[in-house]
């Protein structure tokens, strides 16, 4: 996509998502945990930015929206944690990312405090 993406929905707009305590973002998490085990939030940047394309004009001529990322991620952790649901992020997130897909493909519990001390090792020896 060289002259970039239009897929013509009108975005959220930043100051309407805090007066309302930025209520849609916590229904997709509410209404989400009434039927999931586990929620994983993808296409994060989207609650940090949002390429906006002014109406009548082309991808190229659009620009970047900021988003309040940290209210509205705390917005849906709420949210989470109002479900039932235990909301990770980081380091802990992605081992039990990969703790679900270990029992998934194997059917055994997985070793979480092995997986964390190799992730831990991993990001150590990245920043050495």
């Amino acid at each position: 996509f060289p002259d970039g993406q239009d897929w013509g929905l009108p975005p959220a707009l930043p100051e309407a998502g805090r007066r309302t305590g930025h209520r849609s973002w916590r229904r997709v998490v509410e209404r989400s945990a009434r039927h999931a085990v586990l929620l994983r939030i993808d296409h994060v940047m989207g609650v940090h930015r949002l390429w906006c394309i002014p109406d009548g004009h082309s991808p190229a001529d659009g620009l970047y929206v900021r988003y309040p990322a940290a209210e509205i991620m705390a917005a849906m952790a709420l949210a989470a944690e109002q479900a039932g649901a235990r909301p990770l992020g980081g380091l802990a997130m992605l081992v039990h990312q990969g703790a679900e897909s270990f029992r998934l493909w194997t059917g055994y519990e997985p070793p979480l405090e092995v997986m964390f001390r190799a992730a831990r090792n991993a990001l150590a020896a990245r920043e050495g």
